[in-house]
């Protein structure tokens, strides 16, 4: 505390009406009077209380500030400076100077640092979890236990690809006349985008092993010239495929010609753990039968999570891909970009990468950087353990005022109360400024999640070609549309789309009469059915009627034709017992008469024989019997 702070206060302690004199308080803390008279009456302000004046946020706010910026970093999105100027410009209710985010990113630079940074695609970082990687860890752990694997037995395999003649980003130093006149404002780089595709071992206890080279040949051939800087005593592998990049036969073939052959012998009769990532060039049935017989254990990284958990990816290929570009500059500087780079000019630049990259130390810090030796979880999920914020708490409620007119909440508050050292007056200015702030960075936000949904629903949205007409002159190729043209088009699209609109208003009219006679018509159909089955019953009732006065009549003609029946065969009976008497008075008659002599042939007469040539009895007349 200043001694005119100290003055202030002995004078704000004393009691209410008690009188004193500025000259005798001063006189004691050794300040000027006429500034101690000022300040306390509060006509004047300390240096800090002006320098805080001037500036374009509270304090308070920017603390509120740099929360947001620490939550949007734990996101994946960390803002850049023109982000935290829009930002700071949304708090403060006006657009803020281009200088201002340096000033305020120098005085919080124990909180804040601005670097270069790439990209980093979104499965990526939606991959950093960290249940995931803690599954990942256990299941780590509970294996090298089970298979007692030592670290000279861990290693670590990916690809890398290789643009023949493409150098990575660098800063150059250029004449300022020639860069300022715009002549030259870029280094030349040879742009041959050939790929090369590196397959690059590591161990845990620092070794490497021999670097496989996979070059682009669609015949499947070597060409001499690629290899003509090879030696003999060179360790280092080449293969080819048809793309340069690896695949099934080319995955297989470096596991049992390279890493089989190279680790076999060191480990012995202990289990190999390669770990590698999901490419399917890695994980074919062939691949995994042969890493089962051979002792080899495989582990795969969780999808898309390399770029956190694998040494390659996290160490070794970046000071790789750095020392290849120095290599290809260093080409193009020997040859002044008179000559053009070609695959004979690859091999000599590659191992002068690798063994500039590829070394013991940085082998054992990519290890260790990722957690797998030694064995320490801790390094990868400490980055995403959530810490506590240590926001301060409010109990103030929300004031009418916003963010930006903080100097008029800070002047009512030295109205309202005289001792601003009281550490509650504190605690509700510092409430004030971050909820304020806190409203004013949702609120930006939440504009623009709206504007993100917006452009996701248009997004969806399938689109159309525009009716551009071309003039009467135009015969075909390359044509530029003005804006005057686009408008055009789109209003034609527009009236189209009108037009299709009221086509299609009018057909769904055409469908709904179509449906209401369809209604109509199956009503009428209804009403037909019901008539036709109506009639149909008593048709059926009549026909009943009719099938029982036809049974009736049936029956009574019936019993008349029975009693018929019963009269004939009385009369039958009666004729056929006449004509028996007949026959028995006629047989008689024919037995009294004397017998006949021989007839004209002198023959006696005789009955028929009784039975037939084939032995059957035949029926002989009465007159015989």
């Amino acid at each position: 505390m200043s001694s005119i702070e100290a003055a202030i206060a002995a004078i704000e302690s004393l009691e209410p009406g008690e009188q004193f004199s500025y000259r005798q308080v001063a006189a004691e803390y050794h300040c000027n009077r006429t500034t101690l008279a000022r300040r306390h009456q509060g006509i004047a302000g300390s240096r800090s209380a002006m320098a805080e004046n001037q500036q374009a946020l509270h304090p308070q706010q920017e603390q509120e500030l740099l929360r947001y910026i620490e939550r949007l970093t734990r996101q994946g999105l960390p803002p850049s400076r023109p982000m935290i100027r829009r930002f700071a410009s949304e708090i403060a209710k006006k657009e803020l100077g281009k200088g201002w985010v340096d000033r305020y990113i120098q005085r919080h630079d124990v909180h804040l640092i601005s670097r270069w940074t790439t990209g980093i695609d979104r499965s990526r970082h939606q991959a950093d979890s960290l249940s995931k990687y803690s599954l990942y860890f256990e299941l780590l752990r509970s294996k090298l236990s089970q298979y007692d694997i030592e670290p000279c037995n861990m290693y670590n395999m990916d690809e890398k690809g290789c643009m023949l003649g493409i150098l990575t980003r660098s800063k150059r130093v250029f004449s300022r006349r020639l860069y300022e006149d715009g002549k030259i404002k870029a280094h030349i780089q040879d742009g041959n985008r050939e790929w090369i595709t590196l397959l690059a071992c590591i161990c845990a206890d620092g070794s490497a092993l021999a670097p496989a080279l996979i070059y682009q040949s669609a015949s499947g051939s070597i060409q001499d010239t690629w290899l003509q800087a090879l030696r003999p005593e060179d360790q280092v592998y080449i293969s080819s495929s048809p793309s340069g990049w690896t695949n099934n036969d080319v995955g297989l073939a470096w596991l049992k010609q390279v890493f089989d052959r190279s680790t076999k012998e060191k480990a012995g009769r202990s289990y190999r753990l390669l770990i590698l990532d999901g490419h399917g060039s890695h994980l074919t049935m062939d691949f995994i039968e042969y890493c089962d017989r051979n002792r080899i254990l495989l582990a795969v990284y969780p999808p898309h999570s390399t770029h956190t958990l694998q040494p390659l990816d996290v160490v070794m290929f970046k000071p790789f891909s750095s020392a290849y570009s120095n290599q290809v500059a260093a080409f193009m500087e020997r040859c002044q970009g008179l000559t053009s780079m070609s695959k004979r000019d690859f091999y000599p630049m590659f191992m002068a990468a690798w063994e500039a990259s590829f070394k013991k130390e940085t082998i054992l810090k990519a290890f260790e950087a990722t957690g797998l030796s030694p064995l320490n979880p801790e390094v990868i999920l400490k980055r995403f353990n959530q810490p506590a914020q240590s926001g301060q708490s409010s109990d103030s409620d929300s004031s009418a005022l916003s963010a930006s007119n903080w100097r008029k909440t800070e002047r009512l508050l030295r109205q309202v109360v005289h001792d601003r050292s009281d550490p509650r007056v504190q605690k509700l200015s510092r409430a004030f400024h971050s909820i304020s702030v806190q409203k004013s960075l949702l609120t930006h936000e939440a504009q623009g999640l709206t504007q993100a949904l917006i452009n996701e629903r248009q997004r969806r949205k399938r689109g159309k070609a525009l009716p551009l007409e071309a003039e009467e002159e135009y015969h075909g190729g390359p044509k530029f549309w003005s804006p005057r043209k686009v408008k055009e088009a789109r209003d034609r699209q527009l009236q189209q789309g009108l037009e299709e609109e009221q086509l299609q208003h009018q057909r769904a009219e055409a469908a709904r009469l179509r449906e209401v006679k369809k209604q109509e018509k199956l009503q009428a159909a209804q009403q037909k059915r019901a008539a036709r089955a109506a009639a149909q019953i008593i048709r059926q009732e009549e026909k009943a009627r009719k099938a029982a006065d036809r049974a009736s009549r049936q029956a009574a003609r019936r019993t008349q034709q029975r009693l018929q029946q019963a009269q004939k065969t009385g009369q039958r009976g009666k004729r056929r017992d006449l004509k028996a008497a007949t026959e028995a008075g006629s047989k008689k008659r024919a037995a009294a008469q004397p017998q006949s002599g021989d007839d004209a042939s002198g023959a006696a007469a005789s009955p028929p024989p009784s039975q037939s040539r084939h032995g059957r009895a035949i029926k002989l007349p009465a007159k015989y019997r």
